[in-house]
């Protein structure tokens, strides 16, 4: 149970790590110094983790899969096997328009995945034979060879690459069940009615190296302004009439 100081502190850690973009890194290290000296070492540990809970951004620390490490901040999964292993985004999708990113480290080809996943998914399963997830794979620019995406298990050949640093871009709404997906803020896949029910940002990999970077904010967008938002480097352009919060990600997306 936390003390009144650690809730409040945990709810001001909260706030600023959900809006971790833009100045609020810098605001985050000046409060967590204050608490620390306020709170001490083992109230500042719990508020943190009261802060991270709340805010439920990054993997899944209870619905990783043993092949993965994920970091102290739950933001990267990162192979840690030579055996498939994936890990389960935090926040479930269950209504209305979502999106996330992820950054790609040293993809393999054909074993290094990223999508959506069902709350039933096999976290050890290997992508061929998991019929629980929407996910794409992106070949490999070294030697020319074309993405890959997998639809619930079933194959499709001739997809756009994509490699080490890129951002991989996902985007779902629930309402129609339609999914996107974008590379560096361009979108280069779209399936509609394609979502069978609530998902999670999920990723899939195998081999000692390979990580995927959870990027993942909550942002407040103002009623007031026109009907699409644009993200350009994590920074707002636009507005959104939409009446509900989307989750959104550091990429370059348009969320109507």
């Amino acid at each position: 149970m936390l003390s009144d100081e650690a809730a409040a502190v945990s709810g001001h850690l909260a706030r600023l790590l959900a809006a971790s973009w833009n100045d609020g890194e810098q605001q985050l290290r000046g409060v967590a110094r204050r608490a620390s000296a306020e709170l001490g070492r083992e109230g500042m540990a719990a508020a943190l983790a009261q802060a991270q809970a709340e805010c439920r951004v990054g993997w899944d620390g209870d619905n990783c899969s043993r092949a993965l490490r994920l970091s102290a901040d739950r933001a990267t999964a990162a192979g840690a096997a030579d055996e498939f292993g994936s890990a389960v985004g935090a926040e479930l999708f269950e209504s209305g328009q979502h999106c996330f990113a992820v950054r790609v480290r040293q993809p393999i080809d054909d074993a290094y995945w990223i999508g959506i996943a069902y709350a039933d998914v096999w976290v050890d399963e290997h992508p061929k034979r998991n019929t629980k997830c929407i996910i794409w794979s992106g070949g490999s620019t070294a030697s020319n060879r074309p993405g890959t995406l997998r639809m619930h298990g079933e194959k499709m050949r001739n997809q756009p690459q994509y490699s080490d640093g890129d951002v991989v871009g996902v985007s779902v709404d629930m309402g129609s069940g339609d999914i996107q997906f974008f590379l560096n803020g361009a979108c280069v896949i779209s399936w509609r009615s394609a979502l069978r029910g609530p998902c999670f940002p999920f990723a899939c990999m195998k081999h000692t190296g390979p990580a995927a970077i959870l990027l993942q904010y909550w942002l407040t967008l103002d009623s007031a302004g026109p009907d699409k938002v644009r993200l350009i480097d994590k920074e707002v352009v636009g507005g959104c009439a939409a009446p509900e919060l989307p989750l959104v990600d550091g990429s370059l997306l348009e969320v109507c």
